[in-house]
């Protein structure tokens, strides 16, 4: 399936692709795209800077992991890649015209110094987490969920479907990106914001109880 997903992607020439989905967008803005062929740079919205960030790699492992969590239905041809390319460049700018990103930041960010404050409390326990970790770990969770719903569902009226097959591919796409989010846990997060080394770090310098990961 992988090798599928290759051939076509280098016939409609990727890189190229997200630069014509970006011009056929029309969202009254200049953006910018940064991509690379080598590199692993993850699909993303840089939106202070009007930037989508993608590159083969990421891109590849997205529609790899889409199709497997559809069980193939959804057939890896090239009209279909140059559709999901389409697809989550709106998404992205999605994030870019969000007027309520820095609100929704703001708020993640709240949520993720309390849970730093619970680490320090309970010292690390990520075997044993308590009611005010897993409680926070939902806010947090539902935080970032709102935030990718918005920015879809901007994206989606950015969008000029040409018939009902591609509206079906969009929601698709946006159930399973949505449907990532679930898999969040305490162990991710302390993990993916390097918490442990964070909270050292204040401990040993005396820090102000603030994060600006």
């Amino acid at each position: 399936m992988l090798d599928n997903i290759i051939k076509n992607y280098d016939n409609i020439n990727g890189k190229k692709a997200f630069k014509n989905a970006i011009k056929e967008i029309n969202c009254n803005k200049k953006l910018f795209l940064i991509y690379s062929n080598k590199k692993n740079i993850p699909l993303s919205a840089i939106p202070h800077f009007r930037l989508v960030l993608s590159s083969k790699a990421s891109f590849l492992h997205f529609c790899y992991q889409l199709s497997s969590f559809y069980n193939n239905e959804i057939e890896m041809n090239e009209e279909n890649i140059k559709n999901i390319i389409k697809f989550v460049v709106a998404h992205e700018i999605g994030h870019v015209l969000d007027n309520n990103l820095e609100n929704t930041r703001t708020e993640f960010m709240k949520h993720l110094n309390k849970l730093m404050e619970f680490c320090m409390k309970y010292n690390f326990n990520k075997n044993n987490t308590s009611y005010e970790i897993d409680s926070t770990v939902l806010d947090i969770k539902k935080n970032l969920i709102n935030r990718e719903v918005v920015a879809w569902n901007i994206g989606r009226d950015l969008i000029e479907f040409k018939n009902d097959f591609e509206i079906e591919l969009f929601d698709k796409i946006k159930n399973y990106a949505l449907a990532t989010y679930n898999s969040i846990t305490f162990n991710s997060l302390y993990k993916h914001y390097n918490l442990e080394v964070v909270i050292k770090l204040k401990r040993k310098f005396s820090l102000p109880n603030t994060c600006n990961i």
